[in-house]
This record gives structure tokens, C-alpha cells and sequence, in this order.
């Protein structure tokens, strides 16, 4: 092998990983809107008492990260997002949702979502 060839290529390679090791994963978006939902779940308890929010319990049933783009002035990223829920009001959907994620001290935390 060729290394003063290949050094270009190994760079560039480089610079892509790094590039895309800042976003946040398929594991972080799903982290991160599990925490939402859960927030979501906490205030009906708390408004609705704890016994009858199990009525209202929001289900999140998977996400799948498509995309992801820097957030250009505004920080994080913003991804567009499959996410299916379980909403008791709703039923089950499925729904392709741009959010916003920033790095935050407990992992990538949803700023925006539906932008």
C-alpha cells in the first residue's frame, strides 16, 4: 500500500467521522425524546393524579433517525425524526418530524420539536 497516497483519502475519511461522530445517534434521538415523553407523563400525574394518568400514559413505540443538519445560528442539530407513539387521545401514529437536539449535560435533549 501506498500510504503517501492513500494519506489524502485517510484525512478526508478523518474529517467525515468526525464530522458525523457530532451528531447525535439513533440512540440519542431515541434517549432524548424517551425523556420528553416521560416529562409529558409526569405533568398529566401530577394534574391528573397519579392512579388515573395511567389512562393517559403516552407510549413512545420506536424512533428512527433519518437525517440530521447542523442548526445553523441556533446551535445542536436539527434531524428529522420517524417516531411512532401510542397516544391514548390519538392512537397509534406514525409521524417524520424535524426536532432540534442540543448536547446537554444528561446526553442530546430535544429543544424543538415538529420545526
Amino acid at each position: 500500500m501506498n500510504f503517501k497516497k492513500s494519506f489524502p483519502f485517510l484525512g478526508i475519511l478523518g474529517a467525515v467521522t468526525m464530522l458525523t461522530a457530532c451528531q447525535p445517534t439513533d440512540a440519542d434521538i431515541r434517549a432524548a425524546v424517551q425523556r420528553d415523553v416521560d416529562q409529558t407523563n409526569q405533568q398529566m400525574a401530577e394534574m391528573v393524579g397519579a392512579k388515573q394518568s395511567q389512562d393517559y400514559k403516552i407510549k413512545l413505540i420506536s424512533t428512527k433517525k433519518i437525517d440530521c443538519k447542523e442548526a445553523s445560528g441556533q446551535g445542536g442539530y436539527v434531524c428529522d425524526v420517524e417516531t411512532e407513539m401510542d397516544n391514548p387521545f390519538l392512537g397509534k401514529q406514525k409521524k417524520v418530524l424535524s426536532s432540534r437536539f442540543v448536547k446537554a449535560s444528561e446526553g442530546w435533549t430535544l429543544v424543538d420539536g415538529n420545526k
